[in-house]
C-alpha cells in the first residue's frame, strides 16, 4: 500500500493543497535568495551545495522526521554562516563552575536521547526489512516480534505482527495453524495505535468474526470502509458480515 507519493512537492500538494505548496516554494526561493546576498562568506558554498544535494534528492523521495533532519541542521547552519555580523550581548554572567557541570550533564542528556530516538528505531526498521527476507514464518514473527518491542509506538510493525500471525499466503487466505489470537492482539494494537490501513482493519474483522466476536467484525469492516470508502474489498466485507 503506497500512502504518499514518493515525490516531495507533489507529495505537499497532496497533503496541503496549493497553499502548502506554495508556502513549499516560498522557501526554498528565500534560501536561494539568502545565499545569493551571503554567497561571498566562508563556507556559504558548501552549505549551499549540501542544502542543493538534499533538496534535489527528497524530490524523488518523501520527507519524514530521520531524513529531513539534513535540511534543518544545513538550513540552521546556513542562517548563521549568511547573517550579518552580530556582536555577542552577554545578558548575564553564568559562572564557570555552575555552567561546565550543567553542559556537560545537558550532553550526556542528548546522547543517552539517541537512544530512544535514533537507535530503536532503527534497529525496529532492520527487523521489520529483515522479516520480508525470511522464508521460515516462525522466524519471522519472532523477528516481527522484536520490531514490536523495539518501537511499540509503530502500528506498522503491529499490522505485520497480525499477518505472520496468521502466516497468509498469497491470495491472503489465513494457514491452517494460524494463530488467530495473536493475530487479534496485534492487529487491535495497530489499531489503538491510529492505523490508517483499511487492508488491516479488514483482517481484523476477519479474525473477530472467526473468533465470534461479530459486532467487533461489524465495526472493523466499517472502520476499513470508513478510510477506503471506494474500497470494493471493504464494501463486499462489510454487506457479507451485516447480512449475517
Amino acid at each position: 500500500m503506497w500512502d504518499k507519493p514518493h515525490q516531495d512537492a507533489l507529495g505537499v500538494a497532496a497533503s496541503q493543497g496549493v497553499i502548502g505548496l506554495l508556502a513549499y516554494i516560498w522557501i526554498l526561493v528565500a534560501f536561494v535568495r539568502t545565499f545569493w546576498k551571503g554567497r561571498y562568506q566562508r563556507g556559504a558554498v558548501a552549505l549551499f551545495a549540501g542544502w542543493v544535494a538534499y533538496v534535489v534528492a527528497i524530490q524523488a523521495d518523501f520527507s519524514w522526521i530521520p531524513t529531513s533532519f539534513p535540511f534543518w541542521l544545513f538550513a540552521a547552519a546556513a542562517i548563521v554562516t549568511w547573517s550579518p555580523k552580530l556582536e555577542p550581548v552577554r545578558v548575564a554572567e553564568f559562572p564557570r563552575r555552575i555552567a561546565v557541570p550543567v553542559l556537560a550533564a545537558g550532553s550526556i542528556a542528548l546522547i543517552g536521547l539517541l537512544i530512544p530516538g535514533v537507535v530503536l528505531p532503527y534497529l525496529a526498521d532492520a527487523n521489520y526489512y529483515a522479516t520480508q527476507a525470511t522464508a521460515d514464518p516462525q522466524q519471522a514473527r519472532a523477528i516481527v516480534g522484536q520490531a514490536r518491542q523495539f518501537a511499540p509506538y509503530e502500528s506498522v510493525y503491529a499490522t505485520e505482527a497480525g499477518n505472520f500471525a496468521l502466516n497468509l499466503d498469497q491470495d491472503g487466505n489465513p494457514a491452517a495453524d494460524a494463530d488467530w489470537v495473536a493475530a487479534r492482539e496485534a492487529y487491535q494494537a495497530a489499531a489503538g495505535l491510529g492505523s490508517y490501513s483499511p487492508e488491516m482493519f479488514r483482517e481484523l474483522a476477519i479474525v473477530d468474526e472467526h473468533l465470534g466476536d461479530h459486532a467487533g467484525a461489524v465495526a472493523a469492516a466499517r472502520r476499513a470502509l470508513e478510510l477506503d470508502r471506494y474500497d470494493p474489498a471493504s464494501q463486499e466485507l462489510l454487506k457479507r458480515l451485516t447480512r449475517q
